[in-house]
C-alpha cells in the first residue's frame, strides 16, 4: 500500500515536470529586435530550414514554403501569443509573436486609438492617432488563425 502512494507521488512529479517543460510555439514576424540567433545561435537565415521571424509579416503571409521560418518556440514560461495591427491613413502594420508576460492572457482582441509621436521627412515631430488592435490567444500557432477572423470593414469579429 505504501509503495502504491510512492508510485502515485512519483508519477505526479513527472507529469508536473513534463508540463513545466512544454513551451508554447507562436508565429513570429515583424519584430526586428527579436533575433532567431538569440534563441538558437546560427539559426537565422533565408535558406530553407532557417528562421527569420525578425522579417516582416508581409513576407510570412506570402505562404508556403517560407512559413516554417516564422515559427518560434517562446521563452520558457510564456503562455500566450499575440497578433497586432496598426492602421494610420493608408499604412497598415502587423506584428505576431510570443507575449512577454509569464501569465495567460484572456483570449480576444481590444481595439483603441493610440497617440504616437512620429517624425516627418523634415525632422519635425508630430503626434498622430493610430488605430491599434491587439489580440491574444493561448494555443500553438493560434496567432495565425486570429489574423484570419475578419468581417466587412477588415476588423476582427472578436474585438471587444
Amino acid at each position: 500500500m505504501r509503495l502504491h502512494f510512492v508510485h502515485i507521488a512519483l508519477l505526479s512529479t513527472f507529469v508536473e515536470i513534463a508540463r513545466s517543460q512544454q513551451q508554447l510555439q507562436c508565429i513570429a514576424c515583424g519584430l526586428p529586435k527579436v533575433s532567431p540567433d538569440r534563441d538558437v545561435y546560427g539559426s537565422y537565415g533565408t535558406a530553407f530550414g532557417q528562421k527569420r521571424y525578425n522579417h516582416t509579416c508581409a513576407e510570412y503571409e506570402q505562404g508556403e514554403p517560407s512559413q516554417a521560418s516564422f515559427l518560434r518556440m517562446c521563452p520558457s514560461g510564456v503562455q500566450s501569443c499575440f497578433f497586432v495591427t496598426g492602421i494610420y491613413k493608408d499604412i497598415k502594420i502587423r506584428y505576431r509573436g510570443c507575449a512577454e508576460a509569464k501569465y495567460r492572457h484572456d483570449y480576444g482582441c481590444d481595439r483603441e486609438l493610440q497617440a504616437v509621436d512620429v517624425v516627418d521627412q523634415r525632422g519635425r515631430s508630430t503626434q498622430v492617432d493610430v488605430d491599434v488592435t491587439l489580440c491574444y490567444c493561448n494555443t500553438r500557432n493560434c496567432n495565425h488563425e486570429m489574423s484570419g477572423v475578419t468581417r466587412p470593414g477588415n476588423q476582427w469579429s472578436d474585438v471587444k
